[in-house]
């Protein structure tokens, strides 16, 4: 039930960035609340998504996949905020040096925050290695 459940939400998702879908924008921005914030599926969307970082033309706002580029640049905006937001809520008045006496759940919720701010940081710096090393060539 999990798996369909998170494969329905992805569709829905896939709608989201590829597509104009009241709805389905709708439902994402729902997945992105501190309420409903599920690091895991939030993780595998910022890995699905990172092609479009680099969609469209950088100067041509009429280009149809610039839509896509930055509805990519506003999820990954939206998951750091909502993860950075969880784990300010369970370290609220604790100090990491003491994170090895929290509860498992508060430890976990932590690292499920810091795993969604890791994968943001590795996609967006594989997106602009790409493109740095792809705007070097096309200079030679």
């Amino acid at each position: 039930m999990a798996a369909s459940r998170s494969l329905a939400a992805t569709f829905i998702a896939d709608l989201h960035i590829w597509d104009e879908a009241p709805e389905a924008d709708e439902f994402f921005g729902g997945c992105l609340t501190a309420d409903a914030f599920d690091a895991a599926l939030i993780s595998q969307w910022i890995a699905r998504y990172s092609g479009g970082l680099l969609a469209g033309g950088l100067t041509d706002p009429a280009d149809p996949q610039h839509r896509v580029r930055r509805k990519t640049l506003a999820f990954y905006d939206q998951a750091l905020t909502t993860a950075l937001t969880s784990v300010d809520q369970v370290g609220a008045g604790r100090g990491l040096n003491t994170f090895g006496a929290w509860s498992e759940s508060d430890q976990a919720k932590v690292r499920a925050g810091f795993d969604v701010v890791d994968e943001v940081a590795l996609r967006l710096s594989f997106a602009f290695g790409a493109h740095a090393q792809s705007s070097t060539s096309e200079a030679e």
